[in-house]
């Protein structure tokens, strides 16, 4: 694990698989299949059931086995069980579940089935379980929340097919797969951070009647480590709902980041700042989540007017802060693989500004 990259899951992998050293290999399958088998309201994720618990069981299979002999095949074998019978979409009562007897999942929907005509006792054990929480592989409202929805479904199911001609195995069997669906539980889902973020998209001629757009290097590090976009800049930056920025603010940033891009560079000699704060605003931003951020993109849209000479001008270039600058035509994007966030905010663009007199664009108003 010294390798930048591996880590302990991929070092065990090659470990056992390529050299056969008896080590476990624990992923979010094993976890799926470990949480049904006992029955652990947890989601997948939980340090104590994936980094501690997960591990230790893993190894006793492994040493269970021979320790030596096959444990790359037993760690695959678990891996493909948990992406297969017990996939999320897993029955648990599938004739060729190898683990189908030994589900705690579905003897606990068979128990429920049967104590459904009692509610008052499943009410009682969620209230206890509410007030005492003693399994520390348990999510502490894991136990009450799993056995409230299974209840909750389950008598959905005999209410619904409460008639003499459904059989009672047919009963069970639903029961069964409603209490498996129910482990493990749902990871707790995160607030996304909510980026707003003033966009610069300005677009230059050349004398070959090409069009180039300025556009700036990400750092090497962090999302989207060294790809292209266009200059921006983030204006706010909240956990939860996003919230507006005036657009004078907006402006005021992309009028300091042109700064730093332009000037030393040779644009400065064909163009001034103040030229480039003819900008026209896309009034409608652009979206674009990633698994943690939501970035909501105001674009502020300018065509310079003034003819590149490309035979004379450099095409890239540092900014005053250090950051890599450079002006490219849509097939240099093609080339250093944009990302999909700048082809929407391209495309955005392009749209409004075939539009004379769209709505979607105004102009924005300058102070005399």
């Amino acid at each position: 694990m010294k390798i930048d990259g591996i880590g302990r899951y991929t070092a065990s992998a090659i470990a056992s698989i390529a050299y056969s050293v008896p080590v476990p290999v624990v992923d979010g399958n094993f976890c799926r299949v470990l949480s049904r088998l006992k029955g652990i309201a947890n989601h997948i994720k939980q340090p104590i059931l994936k980094d501690k618990l997960g591990w230790n069981l893993m190894q006793q299979l492994i040493d269970a086995n021979g320790g030596t002999q096959t444990p790359g095949i037993v760690n695959q074998a678990i891996m493909e069980l948990g992406a297969t019978y017990c996939a999320p979409s897993g029955s648990g009562i599938d004739e060729n579940d190898p683990l189908r007897d030994f589900y705690l999942s579905t003897k606990l929907g068979k128990e429920i089935a049967d104590a459904s005509k009692h509610p008052d006792s499943i009410r009682e054990f969620v209230r206890t379980s509410q007030r005492k929480h003693s399994c520390k592989l348990c999510d502490p409202s894991g136990i009450s929340d799993v056995f409230s929805e299974i209840s909750m479904k389950i008598g959905e199911e005999i209410g619904e097919n409460n008639s003499s001609s459904k059989r009672k195995t047919e009963m069970y069997l639903r029961a069964r797969m409603t209490a498996h669906a129910a482990f493990p539980t749902n990871p707790p889902k995160k607030t996304k951070r909510e980026d707003v973020r003033a966009v610069a998209v300005l677009e230059f001629v050349t004398n070959s009647a090409e069009k180039k757009w300025l556009m700036v290097r990400r750092p090497s590090s962090g999302l989207l480590a060294g790809q292209w976009e266009f200059p921006s800049h983030c204006v706010s930056s909240v956990q939860g709902k996003v919230k507006a920025v005036k657009k004078s603010v907006r402006s005021n940033a992309i009028n300091e980041l042109l700064k730093d891009v332009i000037l030393g560079s040779e644009l400065e000699n064909v163009t001034s700042l103040e030229s480039l704060k003819a900008r026209t605003h896309v009034e409608e931003p652009v979206n674009h989540v990633f698994s943690h951020v939501r970035h909501t993109s105001w674009i502020e849209f300018q065509k310079v007017d003034y003819i590149l000479d490309d035979s004379q001008f450099c095409q890239r270039w540092k900014s005053s802060t250090g950051k890599e600058v450079s002006l490219m035509s849509e097939k240099d994007m093609m080339d250093v693989g944009i990302t999909a966030e700048v082809k929407k905010i391209l495309c955005s663009v392009s749209v409004g500004a075939g539009k004379k007199g769209s709505s979607k664009m105004t102009k924005r108003k300058r102070k005399h």
